[in-house]
């Protein structure tokens, strides 16, 4: 029979499937999980480091199955023990909050710290399990988005899952979801979607057979990544018209019109009151001699009721009909604005009359 000193020196030491192997690349300072443990995550912090010791071939460690090799047989392999027991000591300890890992520093093995732990922190599975059950019920998406609302669930789901014993056919494989749980699993993602998707969710309810939980997940993704492309292009379509609107505007050559008499704008000199007088129904019109009416010029009937001609609408809008300017100095004159300009679509009195001056439009 071969001696232990035999055994040892018949082992690659650097082989990975070699319990007591440690890579080039392991030290003590490394962090095995991203969410340190605080008390409240037992379930989700023993999950994580279980998966990561598995990784390394260590999980052996903390469940007792790698047994302390006896330091007077087995000195060397004692020391290699040791030295891996000490690298777990210290990946459990950085996974830690400082509080508890100051009250864990002083065991001497991985396995104690992990029954240490379990007892602390890990709860039977009764409550966490009615815990579990409550938070999916009453679980709604509300602000959040569909990708963090699903992953909630899904976590929740899979938290749920850990709790229940596998189910293995005849052949020793782990049977997969039932046809039950997974419909469960479709109805409260369902339910807790917004109204917002209520058609999305309705098609979904009509599809023969019924989906997993995760193909209707992608179905109403894409759905949302529909809209999003639908208001990009409406807003894309906007602002092109509005670009398209203002290059019609810019290219047409208007001029905004000024009076060389006065030195005003939105007029001309041919139709300046100070020059010619206003008209008989302005406010500023004087009836005598010495006022401001000019012999020689007499307004149009529509221009004494209104202040405004024709030929002065025609100027400022060059496109509309002549029943249209008709119109617009009858319902000036109905309605007794003749103090101000007509109002139609702003793109087309852009530079059209204005009223800042009194002397130009009372």
């Amino acid at each position: 029979m071969e001696d232990d000193s035999n055994k040892s020196k018949s082992i690659n030491k650097n082989d990975p499937s070699y319990l007591f192997f440690i890579h080039h690349s392991d030290h003590p300072g490394m962090i095995l999980v991203s969410k340190p443990l605080n008390g409240d995550n037992y379930g989700t912090w023993s999950r994580s480091m279980k998966i990561s010791l598995s990784a390394k071939n260590k999980l052996g460690f903390i469940d007792g199955s790698v047994q302390v090799s006896c330091q007077i047989k087995s000195p060397e392999e004692y020391s290699s023990w040791k030295r891996c027991n000490d690298m777990i000591l210290s990946w459990i300890l950085n996974s830690l909050e400082p509080d508890i890992a100051d009250s864990v520093i002083y065991s001497t093995t991985s396995h104690e710290i992990w029954q240490d732990l379990e007892e602390r922190f890990s709860q039977s599975n009764a409550p966490r399990i009615f815990q579990l059950q409550r938070e999916m019920a009453y679980l709604q998406q509300n602000q959040m988005s569909v990708s963090a609302y699903y992953t909630k669930l899904k976590g929740l789901w899979d938290e749920l899952a850990s709790y229940n014993e596998p189910c293995h056919c005849t052949c020793g494989k782990i049977k997969p979801q039932s046809e039950r749980e997974e419909r469960n699993a479709l109805m409260q993602f369902l339910m807790g979607l917004n109204e917002s998707y209520s058609a999305v969710r309705g098609q979904i309810l009509l599809m023969q057979p019924m989906p997993t939980h995760r193909k209707a997940y992608s179905l109403i993704s894409q759905e949302k990544k529909q809209r999003e492309l639908g208001n990009t292009r409406g807003i894309s379509e906007v602002a092109a018209m509005a670009v398209q609107r203002g290059q019609r505007t810019s290219n047409s050559g208007r001029k905004t019109l000024h009076c060389s008499h006065c030195d005003k704008d939105f007029h001309t000199k041919e139709t300046c009151y100070k020059l010619h007088g206003y008209p008989e129904g302005h406010r500023l019109h004087k009836s005598s001699n010495g006022g401001h009416h000019r012999k020689g010029y007499t307004p149009s009937a529509n221009s004494v009721n209104t202040g405004f001609s024709v030929k002065e609408l025609q100027t400022a809008m060059p496109n509309l009909s002549e029943a249209q300017y008709q119109q617009i100095l009858s319902f000036m004159s109905e309605t007794g604005s003749e103090s101000h300009p007509p109002q139609t679509n702003s793109t087309e009195l852009s530079t059209g009359p204005g009223y800042e001056d009194d002397d130009w439009f009372g």
